[in-house]
C-alpha cells in the first residue's frame, strides 16, 4: 500500500494535483476522454465496415466498463445496421462468460440482421 501513496505522490509533484482535490492527480482518465465526444466522426465513405468490440463479463444492461451488457451490444448493431453506409460488422468478442440468456438475446439480435453471417473462432476454452 505505501508503495502507491508513494508512486502517487511522485505523479502529483511531478504532474500536479487537482484543483478539487490535493491529494487527486489531475488527469484525464481515457474513459473520460472518451465520454468527451457527443457524436461520432461522419464517414466519407460508401462502404464502411463496422467493429463492434464485445468485452468483458456477459450481463444484462447497458455496456459498462468490464461488463457486456446485452441491451448495449444490441444497440450497436441496430445502430450499425440503420447506416445505408454499412457494408459489413465486425464482432470482436473478448470474454470469460456471463449469463447464457444475455448471450442469447445478442444471438438473436445479430439473427435479426437477416444478412449471412460469417465467423473466425480465434481461441477458445475448453
Amino acid at each position: 500500500m505505501e508503495e502507491t501513496e508513494d508512486f502517487d505522490k511522485r505523479m502529483i509533484e511531478k504532474f500536479g494535483a487537482s484543483e478539487d482535490d490535493e491529494e487527486e492527480l489531475n488527469a484525464v482518465y481515457f474513459r473520460d476522454y472518451l465520454a468527451s465526444f457527443e457524436e461520432e466522426l461522419p464517414s466519407k465513405s460508401k462502404n464502411v465496415v463496422r467493429v463492434i468490440t464485445a468485452e468483458g463479463t456477459v450481463a444484462q444492461g447497458d455496456i459498462t466498463y468490464g461488463w457486456m451488457g446485452s441491451a448495449g451490444i444490441k444497440k450497436m448493431f441496430e445502430d450499425a445496421v440503420e447506416d445505408e453506409n454499412t457494408k459489413a460488422i465486425v464482432l470482436r468478442v473478448n470474454s470469460g462468460g456471463g449469463l447464457s440468456i444475455s448471450a442469447d438475446y445478442m444471438r438473436m439480435a445479430i439473427q435479426k440482421l437477416k444478412t449471412k453471417v460469417y465467423h473466425w473462432l480465434l481461441q477458445w476454452a475448453l
